[in-house]
Order: C-alpha cells, then structure tokens, then sequence
C-alpha cells in the first residue's frame, strides 16, 4: 500500500503493520502513516489550504533525465497507441490551423501536423526531449515554435489562442493534483478559440481489474477513497525507466467528464481504447474494460 506525500507527491510503500509509526519524506515533512497527512513540514514554510506541487520529484527525474529523451522513440517505436492516436487525431482534426501540444515530448505530433500544414508550438519542461524534438523538426524540414516550460503553470505563459490544444499519452495524469490538473484544463479553455478543440490522453483506472497485481492496487486506492485521502487513485509505476517512486494519476469516464465540465468544455467525442490500444473497443462496460480514453473536447 502507498502512502503520498501531500507536501511533496513522493510516493512512500508502507505495509499494514507501519500505519501506526512516522516517517520523514525527503522534503523535510514529517508523515503519519496512519492519517497519510503531514504532522510537521521542518523548515519548509507552509499555510493552511496549500496545494502540492504539480510536478513530483521523481517526476522531476524523469524530466531531467537526458537517457530517457535520447532513447525515447527507440522505445516506444513499436507502441500501437502511438499510430492509433495519431489516426485519431487526424480524424478529429481534419483544416490544418494554430495547434499547441503540452509536453509534446520528442515531438512526434509536431512534426506530423507540421508536415500536414499545421502552425505548431510545443511546450516541455524537458530541455532534453525539445533537443530531440527540434533534430526530427529539422530532418523533415520543418518549423515549430519550442518552449521550455511548466504546463501546469500554463495560465502564467502568453501564447495567444490555438484552433487545437492536445495533451497525449498521459501527460496529463503527470501533473499531480486535482486542483492542478483543473486549473491546467481552465488554462487550455482560456486559450481555444471559440470553435477550437482540446483532444487529451488519459489511463483509465479500472482496467486494473483484469490484472492481480492491478487488484491489489485498487484495492489499496479504493480503501485511501473511502478515508477520503487526496489522490487516492494516484497509481505507482515505481521503476518506470529506472526511476524510483514514479506515479501517475488514473482516470474513470465519469472523473473525466466531470473534470472537463468544471473547467468550462464539453466532451464532442470520446474514444474507449482496446486492450492493444490499436483501435477503438466497442461492446459493453467499456468503461470498466477499455485500456485508457481518448476525448476531444470544445468550450461549453
């Protein structure tokens, strides 16, 4: 079972035995486990209502890690997700226009939208993935508009307005939060034009269902729900590339629908991916069975 840091995010794996002890996070606050909140955050200042960061610390690894920017596409080049998504978003995104990609990471979608006529920005806080991303723009001979930068602090960058905004392979469950990840949403409907569309990609958490390993964690999530613990549904991916304490936000349909109502859009479309994420999953309790959503969303 894992208990998160609310001052910092950082994950800490704790048996049932451990609930009644204290530890000490690496931040500087002091946890108990029994409660799961901060009983003393030493000399980190702090105030009453103060919300997490949005990036973790091992999220922070993962960004700064040059290995994992070099040897992105070498390890995701047989990902069926990556050519399904892409079809998608073809489909949902027919006239080319002004198109924003939030982390968009070594670039894939930049280059292909740019190849397709596309006016193009793309936003990392990886100085390492835009190296990358800006070798491939310059291969295809193509132009793009890189900044590096914090999507969760979207709200603070003047960018002006965007036909498209997307936000793929779960990008946005790596903003820790729900308070963050709904004010990043009010900053993507801030910057769409009227008629502009929003696509995101998220995990859906109850997949977990048909894996014994993914059981035990919603057990243990389900159990921090009903205790009424902030990000019960945060997943460890603890050793995800050789990071320590990675974790990743996951998603029901009516999470998703409600988060996206309460930042001012409305779903247009909604895709519930099969176990290959190669195509769409059609059928029944798709929300219980579907290995992640893709949706397209437009201003309310």
């Amino acid at each position: 079972m894992a208990i998160i840091c609310p001052a910092c995010g950082r994950q800490y794996d704790v048996t049932l035995f451990e609930f009644e002890r204290q530890v000490r996070c690496e931040c500087g606050a002091r946890l108990d486990l029994s409660s799961g909140h901060v009983v003393a955050r030493g000399e980190l200042p702090s105030r009453a209502g103060s919300e997490p960061p949005a990036i973790t610390p091992p999220t922070w690894e993962y960004i700064r890690s040059a290995h994992i920017a070099e040897e992105y596409d070498r390890y995701f080049a047989d990902n069926a997700l990556f050519r399904f998504d892409t079809e998608v978003l073809d489909r949902w995104m027919p006239t080319p226009g002004r198109l924003l990609d939030l982390g968009c990471g070594t670039g894939r979608h930049l280059v292909h939208f740019a190849q397709r006529g596309f006016e193009v920005t793309g936003i990392d806080l990886s100085d390492h993935m835009l190296a990358v991303a800006r070798r491939k723009l310059a291969q295809a001979g193509c132009g793009a508009t890189l900044i590096n930068g914090d999507i969760s602090k979207l709200h603070q960058i003047e960018l002006g307005h965007f036909d498209y905004v997307i936000c793929m392979f779960s990008t946005l469950g790596m903003v820790y939060g729900a308070r963050n990840r709904l004010r990043l949403l009010r900053a993507v409907r801030d910057l769409l034009e009227r008629h502009g569309l929003f696509c995101f990609h998220v995990h859906n958490r109850w997949h977990n269902l048909w894996d014994s390993e993914g059981r035990r964690y919603l057990l243990g999530a389900l159990w921090r729900w009903l205790r009424r613990r902030p990000e019960a549904f945060q997943k460890p991916v603890d050793g995800y590339r050789g990071i320590r304490g990675m974790s990743l936000y996951v998603f029901s349909t009516g999470e998703v629908r409600r988060m996206v109502r309460a930042a001012g859009l409305a779903v247009w479309d909604f895709v519930w991916l099969n176990q290959a994420r190669s195509g769409e999953l059609r059928g029944p309790a798709r929300s219980l069975r579907a290995n992640g959503f893709l949706v397209a969303c437009r201003p309310a």
